[in-house]
């Protein structure tokens, strides 16, 4: 066992001289076995060791129970040890969700704490091999993609697993031969957790009906994937670098090339970029769904991939961002608005954090900017009138042979769909539409040689 151990930490450069390495102990025989293997082999390693336990709050006396004897565990070996607790079914009966995922989350949280705390390097797990199977066939089940069913990696930045290739009839016999104790959890023995059904019931009649060899042949799937993902992953970074770009929690997908990349390319890249977002793993339905958004969808539409991660398309790019979805839909929800502007005077559109202004001037000059323009007085009916877009809005764009819809003039632009409805539009009292605002003025209005009075219109965003 000591030996697989150190076998397992050197091919995989588990462990360096000098690392502090926190072992997270949960008192059963795989967490007290690794505590036992890596407290031999400290001074072969040249490493020092924490330990560190939570208790969930799920078993009552029992779980404390199981807190005690690890502290007792660590201090025999004169380790020192963290110990916290968390309530779980608290924060479950608050927040609701999965009582196995609330709980890994909060133990990872704890963990990380500890890890930082002790100023260790390295987080030792106690998964093993039936773990690993186990997540493999679960994953299967799940739809997961090949980072699914690569199953768990002896080495994930800080976090170690020594054991991952040791079955679980041999660690408990190193534990009998060794007269180690450890505490039995008693949950995983129930099936109500699909885990623990895929380990009591679905695994065994595998091995006792079609393959007594299960178990090493899911291990060895997942070694043969987790290989070649680390391959493909290589070629999918420099994928990455071509086609995405990153803009305050956003990734901007350029959708040409996207759409030329390989159909396996394609879905590993986005699960890729999830992964980067959310550190959360998209099932294949999710993935399929985003590749047909982004064939078939029209621009400005949106769709959510799974709890707070948004895809969004507009003419170039594709947008994943995290967001909130209910808030999400309130932000994309077009406010009406509608303000007389008098000249001279001003207008604050508070739905748009702008300024409009407008004045009569006796400057001529016609070279209209984006954020300002200068108007002919006398081909303009007063008042004017600050609105943003309705449906039959129509428009002649200056140089234009005549009139299109503002829908089209939109689309001309290349203006995404969720943005239309916040452009401010000058109106006459004819409804005239006189300047799409920032984009281009009508050509009725526009300053001719014979123009004698002008009106300037400017636009400012708030500071």
């Amino acid at each position: 066992m000591i030996s697989a151990v150190k076998q397992e930490i050197e091919k995989h450069n588990l462990l360096e001289k000098g690392d502090k390495v926190l072992v997270a102990v949960s008192g059963g025989s795989d967490s007290v076995a690794l505590l036992e293997v890596l407290f031999r082999l400290r001074e072969t390693l040249g490493i020092r060791l924490s330990v560190a336990h939570l208790d969930h709050m799920f078993r009552g006396k029992q779980s404390l129970m199981d807190a005690f004897f690890v502290e007792e565990y660590a201090i025999r070996l004169n380790l020192p040890v963290t110990y916290a607790s968390v309530d779980i079914p608290f924060l479950l009966n608050k927040n609701k969700g999965s009582a196995q995922e609330v709980a890994r989350d909060e133990r990872y949280f704890f963990l990380e704490r500890t890890c930082r705390s002790h100023g260790c390097s390295k987080i030792a797990l106690g998964h093993h091999l039936n773990d690993q199977a186990e997540t493999v066939l679960h994953n299967l089940l799940r739809g997961s993609g090949p980072e699914g069913l690569g199953g768990m990696l002896p080495k994930q930045g800080k976090y170690i697993r020594p054991l991952l290739n040791i079955p679980r009839d041999v660690i408990k016999q190193y534990c009998l031969e060794n007269r180690l104790d450890w505490r039995e959890d008693p949950s995983n023995e129930k099936t109500i957790y699909r885990r623990n059904k895929i380990r009591k019931e679905l695994l065994p009649f595998i091995r006792d009906n079609y393959s007594p060899q299960i178990m090493n042949l899911l291990v060895q799937t997942a070694q043969i994937i987790h290989a070649e993902n680390d391959y493909f992953n290589a070629n999918i970074e420099e994928i990455i670098e071509q086609v995405c770009s990153f803009d305050s929690g956003r990734v901007l997908i350029d959708l040409n090339i996207f759409q030329q990349l390989h159909l396996a390319q394609k879905r590993r890249l986005l699960r890729k970029l999830v992964l980067k977002l959310t550190k959360n793993k998209l099932e294949f339905c999710h993935v399929e769904r985003f590749l047909k958004f982004v064939q078939w969808s029209q621009t400005g539409k949106y769709i959510q991939l799974s709890d707070g991660l948004v895809a969004e398309k507009g003419y170039d790019k594709i947008i994943l961002k995290k967001t909130n979805n209910k808030r999400y839909k309130e932000q994309n929800k077009e406010v009406r608005y509608l303000y007389e502007l008098k000249v001279p005077g001003k207008v604050n559109i508070g739905e748009m954090s702008s300024i409009i202004t407008a004045d009569f001037t006796s400057n001529r000059r016609c070279d209209n900017q984006e954020r300002q323009v200068v108007l002919d007085a006398d081909k303009i009916n007063f008042p004017l009138i600050i609105r943003n877009r309705k449906p039959g809005d129509r428009f002649f764009p200056l140089g234009a042979p005549g009139e299109k819809k503002l829908k089209d003039f939109f689309i001309d632009r290349k203006i995404p769909r969720e943005r239309r409805g916040a452009i401010p539009l000058v109106v006459d009292s004819d409804g005239t539409i006189l300047w799409v605002v920032g984009y281009e003025i009508n050509n009725s209005v526009k300053v001719t040689p014979g123009s004698k009075r002008f009106v300037t219109i400017q636009h400012y965003f708030k500071e």
